[in-house]
């Protein structure tokens, strides 16, 4: 083996830290300050991108709670400054979610305003989150055992416990900590598997598993979990009377954890499937990394046995980076094992990397093996109700085909799809996350007048808004729902989803097209509800089949809205009708000409009609985890087969659903 001693031949990012690595198939020494210096890369690549919107959301907090630390591994400022930038920009006020005030995710950017307290001394910097944490402890206190969790999915034992016991250290009040003690010991009977040694996400995944019968354990999920506890030990004092219990949880995970370890340093997605979901994803791994060195570090593993763990890990992250130094290979936001590509980023990626550089960095002079080849594929999805996986991008359909659905990364995430008939598409996680744009979850429509296919044509062209003689994209959808896209109504109000965090295409035709799309957990007035929907469209129809499996952190039924957009202007003609369950919406004429939309469910299921400001809606009550059927889809008066509301009405009444 031989050292190197310039850091610029050790690991650069990207490809170049691949190439540089492989060259190197002994391995390759690195100190302290190199791994420190790696580490500096990301955080300051990340210092240039801080986020304009939701500055300080669960997203934004474990990346600021990853600056906090590393500010102290490399003595730079800049990542303190940062902080303190964005705490004088809230007011230092944490998020407020009015309809759940002890939500953990909106505490998390907490752990980064108390390492900034810690060194100033500033109450200003910390009173609006100790008067918000004295509302939880009053909270947690008046729990009683049979009481629904305060915190319950396992991503909370990462956002909130390392703030309670940090606030009591600082203020000398033994009532912060106490009460995170007993819900973490809550959450842990109910979601730590004792003979896997791992946490379910949340109790929806009980019971649950993959097609080759596995138990479905989320990496990041875990990982939560593992940064979490060690979170808590930095700060809990050493006679506390629970830690050893804490300790003897984070070594039993840790031991299971580097058994599963990928032969490339990374976790699956899936931990125990790797034929389920399976490639290599480094926001879990981060924290792996991080809480096996922190093990190491303070006594709870050996040295000798588990130092491999963390080097493989580590070469990996370092593998993984972007060209621009972020972290790639990183799940999207989500509550359940899903697909990465290379070039996925996310804030918690950076700082969780940020946090295993500092626990590393103290195990050094390491050895490192050759830079690992990483795995973006995911074959199938962890279980029957799991986050689909992403299947790669096909740039052009059969010859002749007369359906065709496709992935459009070019387009910010888009997902597309069209027949001889119509065409949509949908938003996904990178228009979500673009601060100049406003979009939702609701089903776009393009309007085509030809019986051939458009898509791949209008977006290489990029000139969709306007006719040239195949259609036009002149549908706007915005924050609505759209053609059929849907929401929970709850007292006269619509809750609806961001943008979808994972797809998988299905059936890229010739006759029909297909495919998968999850959605990340969305408040529904104090309900956490998520959503996994298969759509289909056939040759020859203008109603994609929306299968859509709906579930709830609480039991009890749901009442869906399934919208059509509302229109301004004369000449529209809405027909909403219980009996048959049809909606269909023929919109006022535009110059472009006029849009029908429409809408065909069971009627058994429908409770109702109802509108908000944007949308027309049709209400159903659906049961939670059971998929439920329904039928929805547009024409355009200038294409070949409607030009009147009678005809579209007429066309929707006939429809015959599965």
């Amino acid at each position: 083996m031989r050292k190197l001693n310039l850091l610029a031949a050790v690991f650069c990012g990207g490809l170049l830290a691949t190439t540089t690595l492989q060259a190197q198939s002994d391995g390759i020494t690195v100190t302290k300050e190199q791994i420190i210096a790696e580490a500096d890369k990301t955080g300051t690549a990340q210092l240039s991108k801080l986020p304009e919107k939701d500055p300080i959301d669960w997203v934004a907090g474990a990346m600021y709670e990853g600056f906090a630390e590393f500010a102290h591994t490399s003595g730079k400022a800049a990542y303190t400054d940062a902080i303190i930038a964005v705490g004088d920009k809230v007011n230092w006020t944490p998020v407020l979610r009015k309809k759940d005030p002890f939500h953990a995710d909106d505490l998390c950017i907490g752990q980064a305003f108390l390492d900034t307290y810690a060194l100033s001394h500033n109450a200003a910097q910390i009173a609006p989150l100790k008067a918000r944490l004295d509302q939880l402890v009053a909270h947690i206190n008046a729990a009683k055992p049979s009481d629904k969790l305060t915190w319950w999915w396992c991503d909370a034992l990462f956002m909130a416990p390392a703030v309670l016991t940090r606030m009591s250290v600082l203020e000398g009040d033994k009532k912060y900590i106490d009460a995170m003690d007993k819900e973490w010991w809550r959450v842990t009977a109910k979601l730590y598997d004792q003979d896997e040694h791992l946490f379910y996400r949340d109790d929806r995944f009980i019971g649950k598993t993959t097609p080759a019968g596995k138990k479905v354990f989320w990496s990041r999920g875990d990982g939560w979990v593992v940064g979490g506890a060690c979170r808590v030990l930095d700060f809990m004092p050493a006679d506390y009377p629970t830690r050893p219990k804490y300790v003897a949880q984070l070594k039993e995970m840790l031991v299971k954890l580097a058994a599963i370890q990928r032969a490339d340093g990374t976790w699956n997605p899936s931990l125990l499937d790797p034929a389920s979901v399976g490639c290599s994803e480094t926001s879990g791994t981060a924290f792996y990394c991080y809480g096996t060195a922190w093990g190491i570090n303070h006594g709870l593993l050996e040295k000798d046995q588990y130092l491999p763990v963390v080097t493989k890990a580590w070469a990996a992250l370092l593998a993984a980076r972007r060209p621009d130094g972020l972290m790639g290979y990183v799940q999207a936001i989500g509550d359940r094992p899903g697909s990465v590509k290379p070039e996925n980023t996310q804030l918690y990626a950076t700082g969780a990397f940020l946090l295993a550089a500092g626990e590393v960095a103290k195990l050094a002079p390491l050895t490192l093996p050759p830079a690992p080849q990483l795995t973006a594929a995911a074959p199938a999805t962890a279980s029957a109700s799991a986050a689909p996986t992403a299947a790669p991008a096909t740039t052009e359909p059969a010859p002749n085909a007369k359906a065709y659905a496709r992935y459009v990364p070019e387009r910010m995430d888009d997902i597309a799809w069209e027949n001889d008939r119509i065409a949509h598409r949908i938003y996904g996680p990178a228009l979500q996350h673009n601060p100049k744009e406003h979009s939702g979850s609701g089903i776009d429509v393009w309007a085509k007048s030809v019986r051939s296919l458009v898509i791949n044509e209008w977006y290489r062209s990029r000139r969709y808004h306007v006719d040239r003689g195949t259609g036009l994209d002149f549908y706007e959808v915005g924050l609505s729902r759209g053609d059929g896209g849907l929401g929970i109504w709850d007292h006269d109000k619509l809750y609806v989803s961001k943008d979808w965090v994972e797809h998988k295409i299905l059936d890229l035709g010739p006759d029909q097209c297909g495919f998968t799309l999850a959605y990340a957990p969305w408040d529904a007035n104090g309900r956490q509800i998520t959503e996994h929907r298969t759509m289909t469209l056939k040759a020859g129809s203008n109603l994609d089949r929306i299968e859509s499996t709906l579930d709830s952190d609480q039991p009890g039924d749901l009442i869906v809205g399934i919208g059509l957009a509302k229109r301004t202007g004369e000449g529209g003609h809405l027909v909403q009708n219980r009996e048959r369950g049809l909606m269909s919406y023929w919109q006022p004429p535009e110059k472009n000409g006029t849009i029908g939309v429409g809408v065909r469910v069971d009627p058994a299921m429908v409770v109702g009609f109802a509108e908000d400001a944007l949308n027309y809606l049709v209400l159903l009550k659906v049961t939670p985890g059971k998929p439920f059927v329904y039928y929805a889809g547009a024409c355009w008066s200038k294409g070949p087969d409607f030009k009147t509301a009678a005809e579209w009405e007429n066309y929707l009444q006939e429809f015959q659903r599965e």
